[in-house]
């Protein structure tokens, strides 16, 4: 057993671990101390790790800092074969990104879902990416992997802060990934992975959201904090 953790004041995150079924507890190592950022696109920020374990007992961590040299949020993904004491250096680095979410398949595929900014200054927009280890090592990557959303930053206009939902979560079942993320709904399917489906009721060609089958009624596009994915390992 396993437990990643970050300190009171967000500064550092560590790990400890037991090999009794949680009678007694090791000593608590440091994985990497944690710089912070103010994110763009009117996130909060904070480390905010994820974490999982295979069947082998391998640990996979992934949290958010600023670099040293660096004028971004980094997502970092980082591994230990042996129990937490040390760890890995960065199998993914991600810059201007948030929300990191960690799975793994019970055939040992680890799973890694994150939001980005991306665009431009004017023009700013928040893809939603989901990538996945190649190889039996679950070190190499097919980053960036699945681009699942890729919407405006600015529609709908920003009400409050957070601008979208600062999480996100991806689990494994079998061999299969679920996750859940949140975005602006403007309803274009080139914003969005082949095959997208609405639960509203929704006119494509006029980008258009309706609260009717009959397409009466309209509705506001807004952050839909429930945007669903399922992905399918490959044989």
């Amino acid at each position: 057993m396993i437990v990643p953790i970050a300190n009171a004041n967000e500064t550092a995150l560590g790990a400890f671990s037991s090999t009794n079924g949680g009678a007694t507890w090791s000593a608590a190592t440091t994985i990497t101390t944690i710089r912070h950022h103010t994110v763009a696109g009117s996130l909060r920020e904070g480390p905010l790790p994820s974490a999982e374990i295979d069947g082998s007992g391998v640990v996979y961590i992934a949290w958010a800092d600023q670099p040293p040299n660096t004028s971004n949020q980094t997502l970092h993904v980082r591994r230990s074969t042996d129990r937490g004491v040390t760890w890995s250096n960065d199998l993914l680095a991600v810059g201007n990104a948030v929300n990191p979410a960690l799975a793994i398949t019970n055939s040992g595929k680890v799973g890694f879902l994150y939001q980005q900014l991306t665009g431009t200054p004017s023009s700013p927009r928040w893809e939603t990416h989901f990538t996945r280890t190649t190889d039996p090592a679950g070190i190499n990557w097919d980053n960036p992997g699945l681009l699942l959303a890729n919407t405006s930053a600015t529609d709908p206009p920003r009400v409050f802060s957070p601008y979208l939902g600062d999480y996100d979560h991806v689990v494994a079942d079998s061999n299969d990934f679920y996750g859940i993320f949140s975005a602006s709904n403007f309803p274009d399917k080139a914003n969005f992975f082949p095959g997208v489906i609405y639960q509203r009721f929704v006119d494509w060609n006029t980008h258009t959201l309706f609260a009717d089958p009959a397409l009466q009624r309209k509705v506001a596009v807004s952050i839909d904090p429930r945007h669903i994915f399922h992905s399918r390992q490959r044989a």
